[in-house]
């Protein structure tokens, strides 16, 4: 006698595996037919299918179609069956499918940080037109310009240039900033600009809190 009842199934829970919590879209409320007047024959035997504890197990009618207990169907027929929890996947015969583990994203490679530097090495002071000098720099990991200093080398002369007078030093705030030699930094010297030789060189030098130092020539020119 067929007995009717209301299953919430899935196709796996239809196939006898156990299972968890399925998802909302892998479930549907189904009015299905418990079939018990069904026969199996396996080889030409009597055969009824049952559950590993040993109750029997009914075949059920939806829409038309009969499911089957995969497991028992399988083991009757001699074919290894198993259940994959993590995929939720019935597997029929010796060859389990790889549990694909999630790749995780590559973490992106940081940035590489900019050297510290300005963006000439060298200039010119004219004697009849004296001129400030900029001098663009890029920051890098410093964030200051902590001190200049300056000298004529080849007169064994040494100068003490001010931020604010001799130079300055501006921000530009995306990583860059503008180091001006004032032309103000010729009245260090010992004798007015116009007086020195074409072609002396004061070597100055840019110190930064990151503890990178650069060299800069500024030439006398006519």
């Amino acid at each position: 006698m067929k007995k009717r009842l209301i299953l919430v199934v899935a196709v796996f829970m239809v196939l006898a595996f156990a299972a968890g919590t399925i998802a909302a879209p892998a479930v549907q409320d189904v009015t299905a037919t418990l079939a018990g007047d069904i026969k199996f024959f396996v080889n030409g035997k009597d055969w009824q299918p049952k559950d590993v504890d040993g109750s029997i197990m009914t075949p059920i009618i939806y829409n038309g179609r009969t499911y089957l207990p995969a497991r028992a169907i399988g083991e009757a027929l001699g074919i290894k069956v198993d259940w994959v929890d993590a995929t939720r996947t019935v597997v029929l015969g010796d060859t389990m499918p790889p549990v694909v583990e999630p790749t995780p994203a590559p973490e992106p490679a940081p940035a590489p940080t900019a050297e510290t530097a300005l963006s000439a090495t060298a200039g010119n002071i004219s004697k009849s037109a004296p001129a400030d000098t900029p001098i663009n720099i890029t920051w890098g990991s410093a964030t200051k310009v902590t001190k200049m200093l300056a000298g004529s080398p080849a007169f064994g002369l040494t100068y003490d240039p001010h931020e604010g007078v001799d130079y300055t030093v501006t921000d530009n705030g995306d990583g860059t900033g503008v180091f001006v030699i004032k032309k103000e930094l010729a009245n260090q010297l010992p004798v007015p600009l116009n007086m020195v030789p074409t072609g002396a060189e004061m070597a100055i030098t840019v110190q930064f809190d990151n503890g990178t130092s650069i060299n800069y020539s500024l030439k006398v020119v006519d």
